[in-house]
């Protein structure tokens, strides 16, 4: 008796009609569900995406890593800089993205020339100001801290901060978007043009 009720309601029943009609007003309704989560994601993370304009790594568009993954070796974070550095106008705390090249006991090795981490090699640049805070000769990462070191000689890192503490990681990132990529398919297709 139940199921031929409840067949008869579902019969007659009209299906669910959306009340947006028109196209730009699914798209507005689209946006706004969008701005929405992307909202609620920044409400819970805080800064969902970073966008690198330096020479010191890849220029583009990073996203955070969710959740509070463990860094290892090749990944990218954005860090705190442990202290100010006056002759480059950078302030104490100030955020930039490095690659990790040590983890706490790796050893590595500073000269007057260069830093050698884990078989590569990363030179200093010299500019009058930047602080060289290794000790030469062979050292070991400490406990709670990590080697930043980026590719290019350029970039302002454990090079010359020394290995720089856990705690100043404020996300772990990955690159979205190089800004190299987007320039490579514009000349691409300016090329066929």
């Amino acid at each position: 008796m139940f199921r031929k009720k409840l067949k008869r309601y579902i019969s007659h029943r009209k299906p669910l009609r959306f009340s947006v009609h028109t196209w730009p007003q699914r798209i507005t309704l689209t946006i706004i569900t969008l701005l929405a989560c992307v909202g609620g994601l920044y409400l819970s993370i805080g800064h969902l995406f970073y966008i690198n304009y330096t020479d010191s790594a890849p220029q583009g568009i990073y996203m955070v890593v969710p959740g509070k993954e463990a860094l290892t070796y090749g990944d990218y974070a954005v860090v705190h800089i442990p202290m100010a550095i006056p002759a480059l106008h950078v302030p104490a705390d100030y955020l930039i993205i490095k690659k990790v090249q040590g983890l706490p006991g790796d050893t590595f090795t500073a000269t007057p020339q260069t830093v050698a981490a884990n078989g590569r090699v990363y030179p200093y640049f010299e500019k009058q100001g930047l602080p060289h805070l290794l000790h030469l000769g062979k050292q070991i990462v400490p406990q709670g801290t990590l080697l930043f070191l980026n590719d290019p000689p350029i970039s302002l890192d454990s090079r010359y901060l020394g290995p720089i503490p856990q705690a100043l990681v404020v996300h772990k990132i990955i690159p979205v978007l190089e800004f190299k990529t987007i320039n490579d398919i514009y000349q691409r297709i300016a090329s066929i043009l």
